[in-house]
C-alpha cells in the first residue's frame, strides 16, 4: 500500500512517460473528473488541464456506479466494483453483487454511469460521468456501461511491462510512428491503434 504522496520526480517522470491511449468521453468536467489512461505506462491521467498521474498498481478499488429509475417509479443506485486485492467488491450501502445483463439494461431507466475509482493514499473518490439522461455529450447508457465496466477491469488488472526481447526493434518501430504522428501523417487515432499493435 502507497500511503505517501509522489515526490516531485516521480510526478515529473510520471508526467514525461505518460501517452493517452484512451481518454473516456465525459458528460461533464465539474464536479467530474476527466480520465485519460496509458495502458503501456500503465497510468491514469485526471483533468488534463490540470493532470495528476496515478499508477495502476496505487488503485485500491474500481467502481461503476448507476442510478436508475425502477419499474415502481423509484430511484436507485447500484455500485458494481472490484477491489485490486482478492477480487472483491467495494462501495457504500445498497452495493449490488454481480454484473449486469445486456437484458437487464435495455429495461432500466438509466439516470447516470459513473466511474469511480479510489487510490491509496488519497481519501476521495476520483469520479468519471459516462452518461447522464439530459445531456448530449459523453456515451449512450448501454454504451457507457459496457465501456465502464471494461476500463474498471483494465485499471485493476496486474500491469507488466512490454517485454524486454527485441527492444530494439520495437524502440525503433515506435519512434517512427511519432514521428509520422509528429508530422501529422498519423492521426491520433492511427497512432494509438499503430502503437497498441506494435505492443500487444
Amino acid at each position: 500500500m502507497n500511503l505517501s504522496h509522489p515526490s516531485f520526480t516521480e510526478r515529473l517522470e510520471r508526467e514525461q512517460a505518460f501517452h493517452c491511449e484512451e481518454e473516456l468521453k465525459s458528460i461533464e468536467l465539474s464536479p467530474g473528473e476527466r480520465f485519460q489512461i496509458d495502458y503501456t505506462n500503465g497510468l491514469l491521467c485526471v483533468d488534463p488541464k490540470h493532470p495528476r498521474y496515478y499508477r495502476f498498481s496505487e488503485i485500491k478499488s474500481a467502481n461503476l456506479q448507476i442510478d436508475e429509475v425502477n419499474s415502481s417509479g423509484k430511484s436507485t443506485s447500484s455500485v458494481l466494483g472490484r477491489a485490486a486485492l482478492f477480487g472483491l467488491m467495494t462501495g457504500g450501502a445498497g452495493a449490488v453483487v454481480g454484473a449486469l445483463t445486456a437484458k437487464t439494461v435495455h429495461k432500466r431507466d438509466i439516470k447516470r454511469v459513473v466511474l469511480a475509482v479510489s487510490v491509496d493514499g488519497w481519501d476521495f473518490e476520483l469520479k468519471h460521468y459516462l452518461y447522464s439522461s439530459g445531456y448530449f455529450k459523453g456515451y449512450l447508457a448501454e454504451e457507457a456501461i459496457e465501456i465502464g465496466q471494461r476500463v474498471r477491469d483494465r485499471l485493476l488488472a496486474p500491469y507488466s511491462p512490454h517485454p524486454a526481447a527485441d527492444s530494439e526493434s520495437l524502440t525503433k518501430n515506435l519512434t517512427r510512428l511519432a514521428e509520422l504522428h509528429a508530422k501529422g501523417l498519423l492521426s491520433n487515432d492511427e497512432f494509438s491503434a499503430a502503437k497498441r499493435q506494435l505492443l500487444s
